[in-house]
């Protein structure tokens, strides 16, 4: 899987409401660079800036963009759901 960018600020923010995901944004809007999304028991902090993201999944198993989880796929989500895949 190969991706081309991340993902913007309004991006997510639309992921989040269609998949019924908590966003927590007011860092956001008073300047920051990060974000944070609950849900289904995970919780993750996603920069906009760089887009790198980190958190821990419902199980307490942590993670990170840097992280070695790429087999799992629950990890392969987390990943199309911050960057922008590259068309085949």
């Amino acid at each position: 899987m190969k991706f081309t960018r991340h993902k913007t600020y309004e991006e997510i923010r639309r992921q989040c409401k269609k998949q019924k995901l908590e966003l927590l944004d007011q860092r956001y809007h008073e300047g920051g660079d990060c974000i944070a999304i609950r849900g289904g028991g995970a919780h993750a902090v996603y920069n906009t800036f760089n887009g790198h993201f980190w958190g821990k999944t419902p199980t307490g198993v942590p993670f990170s963009s840097t992280t070695q989880h790429h087999k799992a796929g629950w990890y392969q989500a987390l990943l199309r759901f911050f960057y922008v895949e590259k068309e085949a």
